[in-house]
């Protein structure tokens, strides 16, 4: 403030030290001081008379002595805030934190007295026609003497804290003696001492707090190593806004814990949309700034251009991270530096020491390199999957969950998967139920494996992308075959085997007629099973994955980069695909060479046909006079045949007494036999 203003205020004004208690809070003695220097104005207020009685015993009646006694005590009391027993004082901090002057600081009282107490907000309305918050030209004539220019008013207050870093709420663009004396929620809160920003759903971490947290990060060295990096950077650069790209892998929150741990401080986290950021971000700043946090914005339903305005970001001294897509762009002002922080993706060593961590202190066990496969795993979400796999043990008689029990675990509280472009569903399909001959079972077999040992030979041998580049870490496998023969059902029997989702693409909307949506389409579907977050499931591929064509018009030019699109996108996926086509050869050569396993789905024989009968038809549910044998070998059908023939005779049997007969079977099989616009064999069908 200047010295002219200051010199003009009333004797009321703070500014001596005053004989304080280590113990006492200064907020209280200023506020009763406030109601003090209002008793002047207002005489009849016995709420007013009350509130100060404490500063004085007695109060003195005579309003001259209250003025000198008023005077002496708030010039002790501004003092006192210099003194290192009051340092942490929560309005003390406001001061020092915001740089504020005498007077900014009695505009603040007048603001925050209502929210501290309701019956300041009486006396407002009283004299402000009902409103409970008094504008800055209603508040000067109650805290300095009428001859006081406003012009030195204007000048002292014209780049003020108050408002440029949002500590009162009115915007800087309101004329100034028209703008509203009213605390922030985030100056209220903290004041107050209620949790930061609790009204708008903001979140306190303390990572420091939880020695597990701060193990669980120094096990993801890629995540923990960045973010020292950032806090160092931080310490030079103030202020620094940082972008952390969060790409769904061991959570975003595991990046906001590292490097809260690295500054040594806890983190607030609000969450926000593009719509709403200037103002949460300016509240944010101002909570994390008064309590020595780290403020996190996390962006959410944004995408495209957002930006943060000088106004916004006027409280930050140090680091902002915000949290959002890389479908977001911040803008900011040119004198704030920005840092953008693609979020670590763990790899499967980290999270095979991860999910050790946890098992180890729920005494559970599991193979935890086939867990590890899943690198975008959240950490919080598996130290949840852990502890109620455990309890589910416990509640079953056992004393520590076992693999099954976390997978289980896995399946209840992973999100689910959701795309326009295919179908998710988690199938439970036992091994066993697979019918197929040894040598292609075994090849199926194989191919679990190298799932399951890919953190061995790709990651502790070295054979993975660190020694072959771009190359070799995901799994793609061609399963071929007549239709109906199985290459579906096997892929579920996989999928679950693997303890993964199965994403079953739907082609009619991956491919597009427009140019690059085709690719914008491919490119979504693989971001999903990115980390082995789900099973790829492409049917019918030869539509996407056939053969090159001559370039002969622009169709055939696109086609072709489409093709190449899915090269290159299968090089660096880190995931599983398993592609279904009833003709091996119509397949690109380019795609054959990036195949890791080829399956073929032969006829089932008799014997194979006889075992999927059985499997599809209850054994108390078959008359006596079926011969599912005979049925076997004297109908050639698939495996899709066979469950359709199935279904329908148990539909007939439903609603004929709930006993399949020969006859009934006979007939679906006549009835599916004619719909494939095959010959019925003599002796079936209509006589």
């Amino acid at each position: 403030m200047n010295a002219p203003v200051a010199k003009q205020q009333q004797q009321v004004s703070m500014q001596r030290e005053p004989s304080l208690h280590g113990d006492e809070r200064i907020g209280e003695r200023l506020l009763a001081s406030l109601a003090g220097r209002l008793l002047l104005h207002f005489p009849e207020s016995d709420f007013l008379r009350r509130q100060c009685e404490g500063l004085f015993a007695p109060l003195p009646e005579d309003p001259c002595e209250l003025a000198e006694r008023l005077a002496q005590s708030g010039d002790q009391l501004l003092q006192a805030m210099d003194d290192p027993r009051f340092s942490e004082q929560p309005l003390v901090r406001v001061v020092r934190a915001f740089g504020l002057s005498p007077f900014e600081l009695d505009l603040l009282l007048v603001a925050l007295a209502p929210e501290l107490d309701e019956r300041y907000g009486n006396l407002y309305a009283g004299i402000n026609g009902g409103l409970r918050r008094l504008s800055l030209h209603q508040a000067i004539p109650l805290l300095v003497a009428d001859s006081t220019g406003r012009g030195l008013i204007r000048e002292s207050l014209a780049d003020s804290a108050l408002w440029r870093c949002g500590l009162l709420v009115d915007t800087p663009s309101t004329p100034l003696f028209e703008r509203r004396l009213q605390a922030a929620a985030a100056l209220s809160d903290y004041i107050g001492d209620h949790p930061s920003l609790s009204s708008r759903g903001a979140v306190l971490h303390l990572p420091a707090n939880d020695p597990s947290t701060a193990l669980v990060i120094e096990l993801l060295v890629s995540v923990s190593t960045e973010a020292r990096e950032l806090a160092n950077r931080a310490a030079a650069e103030r202020p620094l806004l940082i972008h952390l790209v969060d790409r769904g892998g061991t959570g975003s929150g595991c990046h906001a814990d590292a490097l809260a741990l690295a500054l040594q401080r806890p983190w607030l986290e609000l969450r926000t949309t593009g719509e709403e950021i200037a103002g949460d971000c300016c509240q944010l700043l101002v909570a994390a700034r008064l309590a020595g946090l780290l403020p996190v914005l996390r962006l959410e339903g944004t995408a495209g251009e957002v930006e943060l305005a000088a106004d916004a970001l006027a409280a930050l001294a140090g680091p902002l991270l915000v949290i959002a897509s890389d479908a977001v762009a911040l803008r900011i002002p040119e004198t704030t530096p920005l840092r953008r922080w693609l979020a670590q993706i763990p790899r499967p060593l980290e999270m095979v020491a991860v999910w050790r961590h946890y098992l180890a202190g729920a005494g559970a066990q599991a193979d935890v390199d086939l867990l590890a496969n899943q690198t975008r795993l959240p950490v919080d979400l598996i130290a949840r999957v852990v502890e109620q796999a455990s309890a589910r043990a416990l509640t079953a008689g056992r004393t520590g969950a076992e693999h099954k029990d976390i997978v289980q675990s896995l399946r209840e509280n992973q999100p689910e998967l959701v795309s326009r472009l295919a179908s998710s569903h988690r199938p439970r399909v036992p091994w066993s139920a697979l019918v197929l001959e040894s040598r292609y079972k075994a090849s199926l077999e194989s191919l679990v494996e190298r799932v399951r040992y890919r953190v061995e030979v790709q990651d502790r041998w070295g054979l993975g992308r660190a020694r072959f580049g771009n190359r070799g870490n995901g799994l793609v496998a061609l399963l071929h075959g007549e239709s109906g023969t199985g290459k579906t059902f096997a892929a579920q029997v996989i999928a679950s085997r693997l303890g993964l989702s199965m994403l079953s693409v739907d082609l009619s909307r991956v491919v597009s007629k427009y140019i690059g949506e085709t690719e914008k389409h491919l490119n979504e579907l693989f971001d999903l099973g990115e980390g082995f977050r789900a099973l790829l499931f492409f049917d019918e591929a030869d539509a996407l994955f056939g053969k090159r064509t001559n370039v002969k018009d622009a169709h055939d030019r696109y086609a072709n980069i489409e093709v190449n699109f899915l090269l290159q996108r299968l090089e660096s996926f880190e995931g599983i695909v398993l592609l279904s086509s009833n003709f091996q050869q119509s397949m690109d050569d380019a795609f054959t060479r990036r195949i890791g396993f080829s399956v073929f789905f032969p006829r089932p024989t008799p014997g194979q046909r006889l075992a999927l009968w059985r499997q599809h038809l209850p054994k108390e549910r078959l008359g006596r006079d079926v011969r599912l044998e005979r049925i076997a070998e004297r109908f050639e059908l698939v495996g899709g045949e066979i469950r359709n023939c199935a279904l329908a005779a148990a539909y007939a049997a439903a609603a004929d007494g709930g006993i399949v007969s020969q006859s009934m079977l006979e007939a679906a099989i006549a009835s599916e036999l004619t719909k494939m616009g095959r010959p019925l064999p003599r002796g079936l069908g209509p006589s």
